[in-house]
């Protein structure tokens, strides 16, 4: 299912460049003042809407495609072939390893089985549900944890992303042993565990897709106590509200939605609708991501660089694809090809930009935030940078971290991150 499926091990730093995040630097800090989102707030322009809320819907429609539907419109059967197609879009084709062992023919014949690709009907009917709890969803409906090296512990390869409560899904198969369901969100389908969420009826289901009312979390996680559950919250997720109460989702022992009111508290980590799109606003949510852990896929209840990037456009209202590669390709209208450029010419391109806007290279997404001193800065997820060792060549250093740094980042070939940038996305 994942279209992008390559490890970020590849993000790399050189000596002359400097990496900034609490407790995370690879050289010693020349400008503490970067680390700091006053350093990049705008007081002449930074306030003003990049988009009022229509024009924010407008863009949103332009950007829907196939791995973004309009869950609204979803169609309430769906043909045999098609959602064969999606199960099937995950192939073994690499070698992977389980528990440090290489995944075996045998494990593969039951995961496969597991899918469940008999139990398609020739028109299958969907069901509607509401996610209760965070959870993972997966390439493959399991949850084995499978690497691509014996020793990695961080880059789980059918860990496609987490999914937070309140997010309604269209629920499309179940898998043999029951425990998963194949289901399409907002901008990704996948395997999700069964207990994660509540069945409910079309009607209901649409409050949650098509909300009247809703907050956004605007912190990197916000926790909700109710009753005896604690709901895990991830920035830009979205709550339906009535009156002053948020509509929390909780799944009843016969597996259908119950909905239980909580009192609304509105701060720096809970907002009544989107934030304005301003310029001001993305720098300070980006900012609240600084030094937290890397989690691929989120894991580890943080972001990756791609997530990062989803996360802070979604609490201005900007839906953006999951995956690095389609929010490049994404039909924007403000996108620069950066691929043929010179170094000079990216240079000049970059400087240009405006702030928030995201920097592409393959397998990596970043944002940023302006210069300091003739040097163009970033905020981003980092995996790892490339050290020199006494040879001269370049070794991976892990981050995992996300920090601030410039754009003169090396690669283990050598080439600077600004060298391998092959696009920019202005989402506007």
């Amino acid at each position: 299912m994942r279209i992008f499926l390559v490890m970020l091990i590849m993000v790399f730093l050189n000596s002359g460049s400097t990496i900034f995040a609490a407790g995370t630097q690879a050289n010693p800090v020349i400008d503490n003042a970067v680390l700091k989102p006053a350093a990049w707030l705008d007081s002449k322009n930074g306030n003003a809407l990049i988009m009022n809320p229509q024009e924010v819907t407008a863009f949103n429609k332009r950007m829907q495609a196939d791995n973004m539907p309009a869950l609204q419109n979803y169609p309430s059967v769906i043909s045999r072939n098609t959602l064969r197609g999606y199960l099937q879009e995950y192939e073994f084709d690499n070698e992977l390893y389980v528990d440090g062992k290489v995944l075996t023919a045998a494990q593969i014949a039951a995961l496969s089985a597991n899918r469940n690709l008999e139990g398609i009907e020739n028109e299958q009917e969907v069901n509607y549900g509401i996610v209760v709890q965070r959870a993972n969803l997966r390439s493959l409906p399991s949850n084995w944890q499978a690497f691509a090296a014996p020793a990695d512990k961080e880059f789980d390869m059918w860990q496609e992303t987490a999914i937070d409560p309140a997010e309604p899904v269209v629920i499309l198969h179940a898998s043999k042993d029951n425990a998963f369901i194949y289901v399409q969100m907002r901008n990704y389908r996948g395997w999700l565990s069964a207990q994660s969420v509540a069945l409910t009826d079309r009607e209901t289901w649409l409050k949650y897709v098509c909300p009247e009312h809703f907050a956004i979390v605007t912190d990197k996680l916000l926790r909700i106590n109710k009753g005896k559950a604690q709901l895990t919250f991830q920035m830009g997720s979205r709550i339906p509200t009535e009156g002053e109460n948020l509509l929390l989702p909780m799944r009843a022992a016969n597996g259908k939605l119950e909905v239980l009111k909580a009192s609304a508290t509105y701060d720096d980590t809970l907002h009544a609708g989107y934030l304005p799109y301003t310029t001001n606003n993305l720098i300070r949510q980006a900012f609240k991501f600084l030094g937290n852990a890397y989690g691929w896929g989120g894991l580890h209840e943080s972001v990756d660089c791609s997530s990062f990037v989803a996360d802070v456009y979604r609490t201005v209202g900007v839906e953006l694809p999951r995956n690095a590669d389609e929010q490049e390709t994404a039909d924007t209208g403000s996108s620069t090809d950066l691929s043929s450029f010179t170094g000079k010419e990216k240079l000049d391109v970059v400087n240009d930009l405006p702030i928030g806007s995201a920097l592409f290279m393959p397998n990596h997404v970043m944002l940023y935030l302006g210069s300091k001193k003739d040097r163009p800065y970033i905020i981003h997820a980092l995996g790892s940078y490339g050290a020199q060792d006494s040879n001269g060549e370049y070794l991976r250093v892990p981050v995992m971290r996300v920090v601030v740094s410039d754009v003169f980042l090396t690669s283990r070939s050598g080439e600077t991150f600004l060298a391998k940038f092959t696009s920019a996305q202005s989402f506007r």
